[in-house]
């Protein structure tokens, strides 16, 4: 099966600023110390990490999932500094309809200086270019304008709002939808080639 081989075996994505690969336990203290930061997890389902306990559990669950074949995130590897910065990958993938949701975090201190953009970029045109896809979505917190930005300056097309869809420490947020077709995605590469 062409989705669970490419899952399992996730490539290493170099670029000049950042690595992108699968996550070990040796990545732990990294994680860490970004995880831990309460405003890290203002808008995302995941609880600040207390402990390096909650971080090795994390791991473990990553650590399953490439082995499992499922959708699972990339570390995001500085190269300035080699450490771990934060994760982008797929979270939800469809064989049948073509279509991944992808999700992502990364270090407050690169919060608004355009990496994530960057880090979502590529793996856009990895699951375009490598898995197939058709259709690639992502959702944000409403109020989460970062990460709104990111999606837009990749192309991605707002779809709406969904009312109250998730649950976040106990108190019922709206939602932001965006996803991006491969036929907007070929159109916006073809145009970039084209003005270089």
């Amino acid at each position: 099966m062409l989705s669970k081989n490419i899952f399992r075996k996730l490539p290493i994505i170099e670029t000049s600023l950042f690595t992108l690969r699968k996550l070990t336990v040796n990545d732990s203290a990294d994680i860490f110390a970004y995880a831990s930061k309460p405003e890290m997890t203002k808008y995302t389902l995941w609880q600040t990490h207390i402990s390096h306990d909650d971080t090795k559990a994390f791991l473990a669950v990553m650590e399953g999932k490439y082995e499992a074949g499922e959708p699972a995130s990339w570390g995001i590897v500085l190269k300035e500094t080699d450490r771990v910065i934060g994760t982008c990958g797929f979270e939800a993938y469809s064989e049948v309809d073509d279509c991944a949701a992808i999700g992502y975090v990364i270090a407050p201190e690169y919060w608004g200086k355009g990496l994530m953009s960057k880090v979502v970029a590529e793996v856009i045109h990895f699951g375009f270019e490598v898995i197939g896809l058709n259709r690639i979505e992502a959702t944000c917190d409403v109020d989460n304008i970062g990460s709104a930005k990111v999606m837009e300056k990749n192309g991605m097309k707002f779809e709406g709002i969904l009312r109250e869809y998730r649950k976040i420490r106990g108190v019922y947020r709206d939602t932001k939808y965006y996803s991006i077709l491969k036929r907007e995605y070929m159109k916006t590469n073809i145009t970039k080639k084209e003005t270089i």
